[in-house]
């Protein structure tokens, strides 16, 4: 897992709780499994994320590929809370 280039301000994250976007980094109750995440994503609370038993290709959106059995959220990617991938 990659970091992030910044740190949100109070009114960045009131914004963002206001438009129900995840805040920066990966929600609580994730479970994530053989994953890469980069840098500046935002994973919502309760997703689910592994490749397990499925093939190679783009899932939720376009917010996570699949490729050699390795599950990867790309920068800067954005994944909506209880996502199942």
């Amino acid at each position: 897992m990659m970091g992030a280039d910044y740190y949100e301000t109070a009114e960045q994250i009131a914004s963002n709780l206001a438009r129900e976007k995840p805040h920066l980094g990966i929600g609580r109750n994730c479970r994530i499994r053989r994953a890469i995440i980069d840098k500046n994503t935002r994973i919502g609370d309760g997703s689910t994320l592994s490749p397990d038993g499925k093939p190679d290709g783009t899932y939720a959106g376009g917010a996570v590929v699949i490729r050699d059995g390795i599950l990867v959220v790309p920068k800067g990617a954005l994944i909506p809370p209880g996502t199942v991938v």
